[in-house]
């Protein structure tokens, strides 16, 4: 029997430190996940 397909992927970057940190802070003010805050910004 096939494997179904995943329902997402992951994706692995290098990130400045200064830029991860700027990420993470604005995920605590915003309420969300990084990841979310990340998608939202590939999705404008």
């Amino acid at each position: 029997m096939p494997r179904a397909p995943k329902k997402s992927e992951t994706l692995e970057i290098r990130i400045p430190h200064e830029t991860k940190q700027a990420l993470m802070a604005r995920s605590r003010s915003e309420g969300r996940p990084a990841s979310e805050v990340v998608r939202c910004f590939i999705d404008a």
